[in-house]
């Protein structure tokens, strides 16, 4: 997904509900907001665990990849029971221990 002029702060529906995100974010100096958390995130590999509501996002990064997981569909590829991480942004390098 590639939206915006680059650098421009854009404003990014995190959904649908149920399912879990796999963000790429291919801009190397970026910063996402999550508006409904208040929270601020410079990861640019991360695992969004299952929304149980609407995340609005805030961002620079004009380049993304998602990949957007069926409800419970991520267990088989990290073993990690989705509830753990409802609703949350983590870096893959610590969810792989790396």
């Amino acid at each position: 997904m590639s939206v915006g002029p680059k650098g421009a702060p854009i404003e990014l529906d995190l959904c649908p509900l149920g399912h879990c995100v796999l963000s790429f974010v291919l801009d190397g100096n970026h910063f996402i907001h999550n508006a409904s958390l208040g929270k601020d995130y410079r990861i640019r590999f991360n695992f969004t665990g299952q929304l149980s509501k609407y995340h609005l996002l805030q961002t620079t990064a004009a380049s993304m990849v998602y990949v957007i997981f069926k409800p419970h569909g991520v267990y088989r590829l990290l073993g990690v029971p989705q509830h753990q991480l409802a609703d949350d942004c983590t870096a893959m390098s610590d969810m792989l221990n790396k």
